[in-house]
């Protein structure tokens, strides 16, 4: 199972509704955020974040 297989079947789980999808992030070392909104702009900007700490954003090998 690919990755993006793995994402889509967890959010085949998850229901349509008025109140979006949330997310919570956690490090591995217990730290944690509070539960935030999950939409499609809070999303490019996890993914910045991510890109950012990750020091990927001009590695093209991170897209694919």
């Amino acid at each position: 199972m690919t990755s993006k297989e793995y994402l889509e079947s967890q959010f085949s789980k998850l229901k349509n509704t008025k109140y979006g999808f949330h997310i919570k992030i956690s490090d591995g070392e217990g730290n944690e955020t509070n539960r935030m909104e999950l939409s499609p702009n809070r999303a490019k900007e996890i993914l910045y974040i991510i890109q950012k700490r990750f020091d990927i954003i001009n590695d093209p090998k991170f897209f694919n």
